[in-house]
């Protein structure tokens, strides 16, 4: 059940009169039974993985809870083996039977991968790492242990949030769902804002954006040189507007329903440096791997020991050095293979970790010659040019995320560089791609549009500024999004916008 189909707003609609009318002492069962209806919508088989997932996790946090620290500490292993097993097995298995048998193959053994037909459930990436994060708090007992099953099981499989994120932490969402929440006008409508804004930035801008990124990655050996830049910033701004438009979309929902979803975009593209750019983009994601993995490892007792020799032998500068970069490697590493199992990813993980750490090796050196060559660090146009190097870094980066896999990655930054023609930005070539020159043309209105409303949003509440002007002016913003939507939005291949309004009615 896509979130931007007919059949999820029918779904919403329904719900949403629901928990207001019939089921207003009942609803949090309400939005449980609704949320395991979504996840069966997308195959009833798959509500087994999520099931055993939780209930791993709610016997071993339950059993952490009244333990003493070592039989604590054995039921954490038991959840890491299972829950860990469990996503391993259905995210890597393909992945590393191939890769065994590519290794193989170089010392001369003849053998084919053993492949499974593995169909990867519905956000099984994302309650594996909330389950996770879940039972750690447990046991090192920043929060209780959830005495009843339904209730954690809410947490977990709450349909907002299950599909893409934000990875919630339980002490931030499950107290939300206790108590009854009487209907707000005011905090209804704001919620359908925020989906409306949404659905513009996914069926408007991705969407199309998506059209012409496609076409040239899926036929990249028939084309060179400046076409690949272009997609590459293309998908930048797409994966984005899909991604935080998504954001936005479940954002609402759950607002329509009192429920606040933990916020995971900051407008990221206005960052300055890498470390930056990743606080503001998937921040739910970055905050995990943050308390999870690069504490843990920067305090576990084998980091301290070997930092403590690379003090003594070489300096405490480059024991520091060690002490932020191996982490930061460890982390991107799994960044990487958390976001999809095949070497384009492992490579996108290490190519930002290569930045970070640059960052940090790097720092002192070029704050000295930022200060010999008197470059003021205050006017805009060293922040521009900070965001622009930002952004362009990260949209090289894109690509290895794009690609279909490793060779297909490489092989299009080769035929960028070659017969780069900057000449086809202005002989038409650019309207071959899937986007003739209206749509193009909208399509760059699209993102300056975006970019203008997020600057706004960087200086004040628009949704409150809106709010607080008349009547008249609210409803022709409502009406022109909606509008906006229903003609330019963008619903599959041959589809006619004219056709889909007149079927409306």
């Amino acid at each position: 059940m896509s979130f931007n189909s007919l059949v999820f707003l029918v779904f919403f609609s329904v719900l949403l009169i629901l928990y207001y009318t019939l089921f207003r002492r009942y609803q949090k069962q309400l939005l449980l039974v609704a949320s395991i209806c979504f996840y069966c919508f997308a195959g009833p088989q798959h509500i087994l993985y999520i099931l055993a997932a939780s209930g791993i996790t709610y016997f071993c946090a339950r059993k952490i809870a009244v333990s003493d620290k070592k039989r604590a500490a054995r039921f954490l292993k038991v959840d890491f083996l299972l829950i860990f097993g469990i996503f391993i097995f259905l995210r890597y298995f393909n992945f590393l039977s191939t890769t065994v048998c590519s290794f193989g193959h170089l010392w001369g053994a003849d053998s084919s991968p053993f492949l499974l037909k593995i169909i990867v459930p519905l956000g099984l990436s994302y309650y594996t790492l909330t389950n996770i994060g879940y039972v750690l708090d447990v046991y090192w007992k920043r929060i209780p242990a959830e005495e009843k099953f339904l209730s954690f099981l809410l947490f977990t499989i709450y349909f907002p949030h299950i599909v893409q994120g934000p990875i919630s932490r339980y002490h931030q969402l499950a107290p939300q769902f206790d108590g009854e929440k009487a209907f707000d006008y005011e905090r209804v409508t704001q919620g359908l804002q925020l989906m409306l804004w949404g659905y513009f930035k996914k069926m408007v801008i991705a969407d199309r954006l998506n059209i012409f990124v496609s076409r040239v990655f899926e036929e990249y050996q028939s084309h060179n040189g400046v076409i690949f830049a272009v997609a590459m910033l293309f998908y930048s701004v797409q994966i984005y507007a899909d991604f935080s438009g998504c954001m936005d979309i479940v954002g609402g929902v759950s607002e329509t329903f009192g429920i606040r979803l933990e916020k995971n975009f900051d407008h990221p593209y206005f960052s300055r440096t890498i470390p930056e750019f990743w606080r503001r983009w998937h921040i739910t994601l970055g905050a995990w791997f943050k308390d999870y993995v690069y504490y843990p490892i920067s305090i576990s007792g084998w980091m301290k020991k070997s930092s403590k020799y690379i003090r003594k032998s070489r300096g405490g500068r480059a024991g520091r050095m060690y002490m932020s970069c191996i982490p930061t490697i460890i982390v991107w590493l799994l960044t990487g293979l958390w976001h999809g199992s095949s070497w384009n990813f492992v490579l996108w993980g290490m190519f930002h970790a290569v930045l970070m750490t640059s960052g940090i090796l790097f720092a002192e050196p070029l704050q000295k010659i930022t200060r010999r060559l008197r470059i003021d660090t205050g006017a805009f146009s060293w922040k521009l040019f900070q965001m622009s190097r930002t952004f362009i870094l990260c949209s090289i980066g894109r690509v290895f995320f794009r690609a279909a896999d490793l060779s297909t990655a490489i092989g299009i930054f080769r035929r960028m560089f070659s017969q780069f023609g900057i000449w086809q930005l202005f002989d038409g070539s650019l309207y071959r791609y899937g986007l003739d020159r209206p749509n193009f043309i909208l399509a760059l209105l699209g993102i300056g549009l975006l970019w203008c409303v997020s600057m706004l949003q960087e200086h004040l509440p628009v949704r409150a500024t809106l709010a607080r002007q008349n009547i008249v002016f609210r409803w022709m913003i409502y009406y022109a999004a909606i509008f906006s939507i229903l003609i330019f939005g963008i619903y599959g291949p041959g589809y006619d916008a004219s056709a889909f309004i007149y079927n409306q009615f």
